[in-house]
């Protein structure tokens, strides 16, 4: 994966989460984490149809 995408492997990487931080890296908060979840949900809904 790392030669296919090396800019999203390495921004992977770099991100350590710690579980007792609510926020999820570049995400703001879990509500902003959950609105992009939904958008690409929604994306692939309208593709399959």
């Amino acid at each position: 994966m790392a030669e296919a995408l090396p800019h999203l492997t390495a921004m992977v990487a770099a991100e350590v989460h710690d579980v007792t931080d609510p926020t999820l890296g570049w995400c703001d908060s879990q509500i902003e984490f959950e609105f992009t979840l939904d958008l690409l949900l929604d994306g692939l809904e309208r593709l399959r149809r």
